[in-house]
């Protein structure tokens, strides 16, 4: 048990912040509900229990599966921006229920260590979204100095460090000398 402890203790403070993040902006109820003006108790989920079997930790596997095939055809990372941040938020409400279980006075270990193991594996397919993504974003482009950047100015005597711009040098008066 400590060693599970051990192994989830950073995992579940940041998940912790995560998910009570997400829920204070008002977007970790995917029903919608206006938290502020009530309760959540007695309100029908209704059709929406179709979108949570969507997104169990299988079933986002097997979608980040087939968008990372199709990226390569679309080069829209869109979907797999998306689809990373879903993972992300299952993956740390994962994380935030074991440390909830770990309070309990008997915690099924087996069944933590497997949830502990899904959410890891939830946050190595989005690693590999994000890197996906990283990869057919364009890069930034190297902006060639120009000549005049190039160009410095030197006191023939050495007195000083070579200038960006022409001129005299200010310790012996000599006129400063092109170098590239």
């Amino acid at each position: 048990m400590n060693k599970l402890k051990a192994i989830t203790g950073g995992l579940v403070v940041c998940a912790v912040l995560a998910v009570g993040y997400i829920y204070a902006c008002g977007s970790g109820d995917s029903c919608g509900m206006d938290m502020s003006s009530g309760g959540h108790e007695g309100h029908d989920h209704g059709a929406k229990t179709d979108a949570a079997k969507a997104k169990t930790p299988e079933n986002l596997i097997k979608q980040a599966d087939k968008l990372l095939k199709e990226v390569d055809k679309t080069k829209d990372v869109k979907p797999l921006m998306t689809h990373c941040q879903d993972m992300m938020s299952k993956s740390l409400a994962m994380m935030a229920e074991c440390n909830r279980a770990l309070k309990e006075e008997k915690p099924d270990m087996a069944k933590l260590a497997g949830m502990v193991e899904t959410s890891n594996n939830l946050m190595k397919k989005s690693s590999e979204l994000s890197d996906k993504c990283l990869s057919l974003m364009p890069k930034p482009e190297k902006v060639e100095e120009t000549d005049q950047a190039k160009t410095l100015y030197v006191c023939p005597m050495g007195c000083i460090e070579p200038q960006a711009e022409p001129g005299r040098c200010p310790k012996c008066g000599m006129n400063l000398e092109k170098k590239k």
